[in-house]
């Protein structure tokens, strides 16, 4: 949503970024929208130096990100001091801004640090250490400011919630620890693509050994392609990355995942990425294993560019992998450079608790055993939606569960001397006499029933009109206890939710074709205002939306206040017949138009506001929000 913000401000050069979304993995970086902050910034996987870039590929990077002023850098936890030392000096360097940290560019950090640590790191607060001498970095502990969410998205049971939070600051009961293994030890389901957790890569190999021997079918041996390399420019430092495997057994069928690289973060070929090997094919010098991700969003970009690999044997939901290239480490400088092309895929019947950060798992059986480390085990467990999902190998035991006295220490004073308390000021626009009316297309209020009401100005307004909600009544009086509810579900549904202190007069429904809506009309202090709430689909014409409306204004006082409003799907920014003809019916009702704002993530104008207010003083505000591509339409009326 800032980002949008950002966005939206003139600048240089619209087209280039003005945020950037990072995450330490790929996974997380792709949950989150974003890229890897390794393949962002040409980071080296080796954290201990910064490779210096080129003057080509800096100043490359530096007209990349001329526009950019706010970065947000998820999973804290595992990003160490020292590796946040060296992002700082490659802003400083890309933005040619030297004294400033990071470049002048503003760092929102999001994480917790209860969860996994940093890999051969000190914790992003401590300072870092190079080349075994510790540097005074006070960025940290000067700069940052906290402000903490409370609010669980992953899993809805309260009571697991409640037990994980516990078990997340070590804090857990004994009760917490029986109520997890009376849950969770059970016989885990005969299937060899069942997801494990370990915390040993001994561990892990020996199962995924196991579930290869297990599996049916023929074993697929894939062989690495070593080449030398005569031009080292092909493959600079920052490209020297994990060591591909010489050889891959697989079986088709079997459970594997993204390995070695970040193969294309947008599409979601990230690290972690898993799915099903669906078939291995080798077809005009091409070899091809084509993989079954479970996230059915994953690969859709690769497909397209690969499209001439399909045959009528190949399922269109199957995604091409190719091989991929990959420097290897060099034995001396005299040696020459080394290119592995291989597969960047392994089995993932089981895997490291560290490799499956950003996952989200709708089963998964977990061997607690010997796991004394700092967040681990509250990680592992944190990763399921319920309870009823998660299965135990072993017993879990207090000693499981471990936190740095240094972490709580941080936390202390995060949420003490260095907690960021946000403001609301809206006393420019309030009055007793105001009146909030709030329009969003909420893409389906079931789904986002806890965005909504956790939002603070959506529940400050006074009216709701909310579109395309496809919910019942019963639903909407559970969760809006304060508002009188009035809604129509013919197909895609609108609502009016209206606070109850304000007298309801008369509500009707209207329908015609692929239009909905419904008229409110209420009274506020001494006037009436009557408010018409529309959804019309994108297969509606502009008759079908003009038949709605004359059915509500022949029920209407025109000498009272009318406000028309929600998603018409016929775009404002556009001057064309169809706007033209619109405007022209309102306006012989003397209703304007009052949005001058684009109000979508795609610069639409096709959420509306119409009304009669010659004597009214009103201010209006366009907000976004995060989870629909329509912003909120904030309307306050001042009475």
């Amino acid at each position: 949503m800032l980002i949008r913000i950002y966005d939206s401000q003139n600048t240089t050069d619209p087209m280039k970024p003005k945020g950037l979304i990072l995450a330490y993995t790929g996974k997380a970086a792709y949950n989150a929208g974003g890229t890897t902050i390794h393949s962002a910034l040409l980071m080296p996987f080796n954290k201990s130096q910064l490779f210096s870039l080129s003057k080509e590929v800096l100043d490359n990077l530096s007209k990349l990100y001329q526009e950019l002023q706010v970065a947000f850098i998820d999973e804290i936890s595992m990003i160490g001091s020292r590796f946040l030392y060296s992002i700082n000096n490659r802003l400083r360097n890309i933005k040619h801004v030297q004294t400033k940290y990071f470049g002048n560019i503003d760092i929102i950090f999001c994480g917790d640090f209860y969860q996994a640590q940093p890999i051969q790191d000190s914790l992003i607060f401590e300072q870092p250490t190079i080349n075994n001498q510790t540097i005074t970095h006070d960025f940290w502990k000067d700069n940052v400011k906290c402000f903490q969410l409370h609010m669980t998205m992953r899993q809805t049971n309260k009571r697991f919630i409640s037990v994980l939070n516990r078990m997340r600051t070590n804090c857990q009961t004994s009760d917490d620890i029986t109520y997890m293994n009376t849950s969770c030890m059970r016989p885990i389901p005969n299937d060899p693509t069942f997801p494990y957790l370990f915390y040993k890569n001994k561990d892990v190999a020996m199962h995924n050994k196991k579930m290869l021997m297990l599996m049916p079918g023929k074993e697929i041996l894939i062989n690495a392609i070593d080449e030398n390399e005569e031009n080292n420019d092909n493959f600079p430092a920052h490209q020297h990355t994990a060591i591909l495997p010489p050889h891959l057994l697989i079986k088709l069928n079997m459970l594997v995942e993204m390995y070695a690289c970040n193969y294309d973060a947008p599409d979601g070929l990230v690290n972690g990425a898993d799915g099903i090997v669906k078939a291995y094919t080798h077809t005009n010098k091409v070899d091809v294993l084509w993989i079954k991700f479970h996230d059915p969003n994953i690969g859709h970009r690769q497909s397209r560019k690969l499209g001439h690999l399909y045959t009528s044997e190949i399922a269109h939901d199957w995604t091409p992998i190719l091989r991929i290239s990959k420097a290897m480490p060099m034995t001396s400088n005299m040696a020459p450079l080394k290119i592995r092309k291989q597969f960047p895929i392994q089995l993932a019947c089981a895997r490291t608790i560290h490799r499956s950060q950003g996952l989200t798992l709708d089963r998964l059986a977990f061997d607690p055993t010997g796991v004394q480390v700092h967040g681990l085990v509250y990680t592992a467990l944190s990763h399921v939606r319920n309870i009823e999902s998660l299965y135990l190998l072993n017993p879990l035991k207090h000693s499981n569960f471990k936190v740095k006295q240094k972490v709580n220490s941080e936390m202390q004073r995060l949420q003490t001397t260095a907690k960021w308390q946000l403001e609301y000021d809206c006393s420019s626009i309030q009055s007793l006499r105001s009146i909030f009316i709030l329009s969003l297309n909420t893409r389906n209020l079931h789904v986002h029933i806890t965005d909504i009401c956790n939002d603070y100005d959506t529940m400050q307004s006074d009216i709701l009109c909310l579109q395309e909600t496809h919910m019942l009544l019963s639903m909407q009086n559970e969760y809006f206890k304060n508002f009188n509810c009035i809604s129509s579900c013919i197909k895609h549904g609108v609502m009016i939710l209206i606070k109850k202190n304000i007298i309801i007069l008369e509500h009707i429904n209207f329908e015609d074709c692929f239009v909905e809506a419904l008229l409110a009309k209420i009274k506020v202090h001494t006037l009436q205002i009557a408010i018409l709430n529309i959804y019309a689909s994108p297969h509606a014409n502009l008759n079908n939306i003009l038949n709605v409306i004359a059915k509500a204004l022949y029920h209407l006082d025109l000498n009272n206040i009318i406000l028309i409003l929600g998603d018409f799907n016929i775009d404002m920014v556009h001057c064309n017949q169809k706007t033209k003809q619109l405007e022209t019916y309102m306006q012989n009702y003397n209703l304007h138009f009052l949005v001058d704002k684009t109000n979508s993530m795609h610069k639409s104008l096709i959420d509306h506001v119409w009304a009669n207010l010659a004597n009214i003083k009103y201010r209006i505000f366009v907000l976004d929000t995060y989870w629909s591509d329509h912003d909120t339409i904030s309307l306050v009326l001042q009475l």
